[in-house]
């Protein structure tokens, strides 16, 4: 059983404003808020990672509880609730997986401030990192879905960066390099990021996207 879809499923076919008394809120506007971030949530991971308290649930307490209000066994709620968290924890020793989306830019004159806070997310794509945990490829197949929607999504061009030549997969310490179809392509030395020029000093700053601070 998908538990996020059954109990998406089972809170539709709720009274919602009922629900919201049940979990014990007096503001019904609080407690909807927290309901419809759960509904629109794509992954039970996502959820987990903020603890997201709010003086009355944390997203843990918060969906154990819902769990037992739309008559979902609660043992089965907790161990999995419990599985993700163990594996989060591995997860948290790891470095992210992430794709680069590699394009022909050409630069202007746009300032490094720029680049850093406006632009320099829109390259990049982050698969879900349970989903390449569990995975025996690597995470490949995850990649490979990503790429291909990614590009069809964006019609081939990637706003600011330009058109849209490949995708860089980076996982731990593999690299491969995917087309736009998600296919993978022969390594090649000279297909890489571009040179930015995001630097402090001798320090290259444009690591710490890597690390979520920007």
């Amino acid at each position: 059983m998908d538990l996020l879809e059954e109990i998406k499923k089972r809170v539709e076919s709720c009274d919602k404003n009922k629900i919201i008394t049940d979990l014990g809120y007096n503001s019904k506007k609080k407690g909807m808020k927290k309901l419809n971030a759960l509904l629109c949530v794509d992954s039970l991971e996502n959820w987990l990672k903020e603890i997201d308290y709010d003086f009355l649930h944390t997203s843990r307490t918060f969906l154990i509880k819902l769990c037992t209000l739309v008559d979902i066994d609660e043992k089965i709620c907790k161990s999995e609730i419990e599985n993700i968290q163990n594996k989060l924890l591995v997860l948290n020793n790891k470095p992210r997986p992430y794709i680069i989306v590699n394009t022909d830019l050409k630069r202007n004159n746009e300032s490094l401030l720029t680049l850093l806070l406006y632009f320099e997310n829109y390259r990049r794509i982050y698969p879900s990192e349970i989903n390449v945990f569990e995975s025996s490829d690597n995470g490949l197949s995850e990649a490979k879905k990503l790429v291909k929607n990614h590009y069809i999504k964006n019609e081939g061009n990637l706003r600011f960066w330009g058109k849209i030549i490949n995708y860089i997969y980076y996982i731990n310490d593999s690299k491969y390099i995917l087309s736009k179809d998600g296919e993978v392509l022969p390594d090649n030395d000279d297909i890489k990021e571009p040179d930015l020029g995001l630097f402090y000093g001798s320090r290259d700053i444009s690591k710490f996207f890597d690390l979520g601070i920007f």
